[in-house]
Order: C-alpha cells, then sequence, then structure tokens
C-alpha cells in the first residue's frame, strides 16, 4: 500500500469514527459501553452530560461520579447481579425509579445487553437509558382518573338508586295515599250514601282539592327529576326558577347575569349548565357560609362562559386535592364530555369561584371523547 491509499484509508477510518460518535451523540438516551473489567470503552455525550463530564474523560474508568442533581445515575449501569448476568451472555431490561419525592421524577427505562466480538464472545456490556419521566407521570395520571371516574361511577349509581328509592318513595307513599283517597270519596259520592246537596257539594270540594293536591305532587316530583321550564322556555328561565326558589328559603341570596341568546344554545350545553348550576347552588348553600352569589353566564370568544362567584370563607386545598369530592369530580366529567374546561379556586379576597368554559359547538375534544 503506498502513502496516499494510506491516507485515504486513515482519512476514511476517521471519518466512519467522526459519523459514529455523531450519531451516538445525537440520540437523547444514555448510552454507555464497558469492557469485562467494566472499564468505560465509550459513552456518549448525553450520558456524560449528565454526570458533569464530558465524553473523553470517562474514557477507561470504572468509577463514574453522581450526576448533577445528585442520584446515582451510574446506577443505572452498575447493578453488579445484573451486570454479572449480562456477561454470562444475558439481555436485562428494567425500568429503574431514582424519583426523589421532594424533586421531580425520575424514571428510565434501562436496557442491558452483551457487547460481543465478531467471534461471538461477550468482552463486555452495552447499557442505554431512556428517559421516561413524563411518560410515568402521564401513566399515573391516566391510572388516577381511571380510579376517579370507577369511584365516580360507583357513586352516580348509588345515587341513582337512591333517587328511584325516594321517587317510588314519593309515588307509593304520597301519590298512593291521594289517590286511595280520592278513589273512596268517588265511590261514597257514586253510592248514594247521602241524599243531601250541602253534604254531598261539600264531599266534592274536598275531593277537588284533594285532586288539585295531587297534581301538585305529580308536578312537583316530574319537577325534580327535570324541570319543564328548562325544555319550554329555556336556560335563563330555568336558572332564575331556581334562584328565585332557593332565595325564599333565606340564606345566601343568589343573582344572576345572563348574557347570552339561550335560544341558540344546543340542548346538551342546555343540560350541562343546569345540572352544574344546581350542584354549585347546593355547595354554596352547604359548605360556604356565604351572604351573597353571583351565576354569570356570558359569551368567551366561541364558548360560553359559566362562572359561579361567592363570599364565603372560600374552598381549602384539601377539599380541592380530594379526588372523592363527586360533586366537583362529576363537573368536570360534564365539562370535558363537551370539549370544556372546569376551574374551582379560592377567591383572593374571600369565598369560591367556579369557571366552567364549554365551546358552542358542545363536542367531545379528541382526547376526552
Amino acid at each position: 500500500m503506498n502513502s496516499t491509499e494510506g491516507h485515504r484509508t486513515a482519512d476514511q477510518i476517521r471519518a466512519k469514527k467522526i459519523l459514529f460518535e455523531d450519531i451516538l451523540n445525537s440520540s437523547p438516551d444514555l448510552i454507555i459501553a464497558r469492557d469485562r473489567e467494566l472499564k468505560t470503552l465509550i459513552c456518549n455525550r448525553a450520558f456524560a452530560e449528565n454526570i458533569g463530564k464530558l465524553p473523553e474523560q470517562l474514557m477507561g474508568k470504572t468509577d463514574l461520579p453522581e450526576s448533577n442533581d445528585g442520584s446515582q445515575e451510574a446506577g443505572l449501569h452498575a447493578d453488579r447481579q445484573d451486570e454479572l448476568e449480562v456477561l454470562g451472555g444475558k439481555p436485562i431490561h428494567r425500568i429503574v425509579d431514582l424519583s426523589d419525592h421532594a424533586t421531580n421524577s425520575r424514571v428510565f427505562d434501562v436496557f442491558k445487553v452483551p457487547l460481543r466480538s465478531d467471534e461471538g464472545t461477550v468482552i463486555g456490556i452495552l447499557s442505554s437509558a431512556r428517559d421516561i419521566s413524563e411518560l410515568f407521570e402521564l401513566r399515573k395520571t391516566l391510572s388516577k382518573r381511571e380510579q376517579e371516574l370507577r369511584e365516580l361511577a360507583a357513586h352516580l349509581y348509588e345515587v341513582r338508586e337512591n333517587e328511584r328509592k325516594r321517587i317510588a318513595g314519593d309515588i307509593h307513599d304520597d301519590l298512593g295515599q291521594r289517590l286511595t283517597a280520592m278513589s273512596l270519596g268517588l265511590h261514597w259520592a257514586a253510592s248514594g250514601i247521602s241524599d243531601n246537596p250541602a253534604v254531598l257539594n261539600k264531599h266534592l270540594d274536598d275531593l277537588l282539592e284533594m285532586n288539585r293536591r295531587t297534581l301538585q305532587a305529580v308536578q312537583d316530583i316530574a319537577t325534580r327529576l327535570r324541570p319543564r321550564i328548562l325544555d319550554d322556555m329555556g336556560l335563563k328561565a330555568a336558572l332564575e326558577w331556581l334562584v328565585s326558589s332557593i332565595n325564599r328559603h333565606g340564606g345566601p341570596v343568589f343573582a344572576i347575569e345572563f348574557e347570552v341568546d339561550d335560544s341558540l344554545l344546543d340542548q346538551a350545553i342546555t343540560t350541562t349548565l343546569f345540572r352544574m348550576a344546581e350542584e354549585c347552588v347546593s355547595n354554596v348553600l352547604r359548605h360556604s357560609n356565604a351572604r351573597q352569589a353571583v351565576l354569570k353566564v356570558q359569551e368567551e370568544g366561541d364558548s360560553i362562559l359559566y362562572t359561579v362567584e361567592d363570599d364565603g370563607i372560600g374552598i381549602d386545598q384539601a377539599s380541592l386535592e380530594n379526588s372523592r369530592s363527586f360533586g366537583l369530580l362529576g363537573m368536570r366529567e360534564r365539562a370535558l364530555l363537551l370539549g370544556g374546561s372546569f376551574e374551582i379556586a379560592r377567591r383572593n379576597a374571600a369565598g369560591t369561584k367556579v369557571r366552567i368554559s364549554i365551546p358552542r359547538s358542545g363536542r367531545a375534544r379528541p382526547d376526552h371523547a
């Protein structure tokens, strides 16, 4: 081989080495290769920077320093039992959690495989670690959400059964008794037991009054299931009816600011906002110790913005973080199903503010479909 060919070969080798290093350093994974004595043969920039070094400073080293954040990053690659198994020809795959619960989570997907010569002899260990902390946190969040939804579903089932039980009791105990009494009264009137007109008229008047009260009881039961005014006159009228019925009984004074043409609202949005209003009003009455509260329905771009503010004691942090606050969880799920958002926070001055935004289209976003 002449000198020209030798220089060309050396240049090709150098170019291939640079290309190899560029490929290795382009990976965000932490990569290191060690020989059988666990001396570092090569590592990429991501691995070296993670422990505050340059790749060339780690060549030939067996003892690796801690990472910049103080966690033993070398532990990803320095488990003695793993090393023995890999040097014996067995690849290893582990999820390694180096999280410090006082700081951010640090979770890695680690692969360790035998590094083999052309003849197949194990000459070392090739390790790679991918930071999956964000994915790990996402999985934890999804798992928590799934658990919340299971508990909410169980709660709603219990609520539905209790409501059915209550309605059945109302029908049997109230309507049943009234209809039985009316039947007996009509039978008495038809039997001709009394021929005194005054007595008969008095009896018929009593039956008419009983009939009026029975019809009112039927209307009350129907209203508790779904107020007719919501379908007949729209959201504004239904909210005014709700607020007026609450204000008649004392306690916090509720006011309404309605700035939307509710005739243009989708039925699903109308129902959702009304049910949320019921839940918000209930929360104010039970928990806030407020003197007054304001329900606002406004337009915000292509969305309907619904807010409830009170001047009470304000919601505490424990209640905000309580995954078993089924009322809050139910409102959030209702909003998400329509592609909207739900927020609740303690006001700076006093009280609590609920903020719900729902797009006019009323369609769920793909990530919440």
